[in-house]
């Protein structure tokens, strides 16, 4: 397996999702995250503004009604045997931006999630890549997520399923 080195504003991002469990004090209980995020993936695939490819509103209903079978939640992208590769980077993108603004619509906790979902949906159902991650950089953030326990049974399972794929791959891992 290629070892790259991480960008710096890739690295940066990874020490800033990874630096989301320092805070003991954080803004959420993790009851709270678990039905933040159980809301998150029943919800539409939608996203509060045009995202950096261009995909706006129009494009991305599309792309959701013509995959077979059709997504109608971010749950279902994420379980969908095929996902088009524009809605995880939509999504990837859209999580990234939330990390970032001062007022997300979302907490960290949750952008994160979302983020590591994408990489891991593109990765596990595709064997693409829309992050510049290496392997053992998306394994790490991968054993952040696996580690929250607001997340649910389904989305640990495919987290676990991930990971084993790339310390499985990974020569040195």
């Amino acid at each position: 397996m290629e070892h790259q080195e991480i960008p710096d504003d890739d690295a940066r991002l990874l020490a800033q999702l990874l630096d989301l469990g320092s805070d003991e004090s954080g803004l959420w209980h993790a009851d709270e995250l678990a039905d933040i995020f159980r809301h998150q993936l029943a919800s539409p695939v939608e996203f509060p503004f045009v995202d950096a490819a261009g995909l706006s509103a129009a494009p991305i209903r599309t792309l959701c009604a013509t995959a077979d079978p059709a997504i109608a939640s971010f749950g279902e992208l994420f379980q969908h045997p095929r996902p088009p590769v524009p809605l995880l980077r939509c999504t990837k993108d859209y999580a990234k931006v939330c990390r970032t603004l001062g007022e997300s619509p979302i907490p960290a906790e949750i952008a994160t999630m979302l983020y590591v979902l994408s990489i891991v949906a593109a990765l596990t159902s595709l064997g693409e890549r829309i992050s510049e991650l290496n392997d053992p950089a998306i394994a790490r953030i991968v054993a952040w997520a696996q580690d929250q326990i607001w997340i649910d049974d389904d989305t640990r399972r495919r987290l676990n399923n991930a990971r084993s794929r790339l310390v499985a791959e990974d020569p040195n891992g």
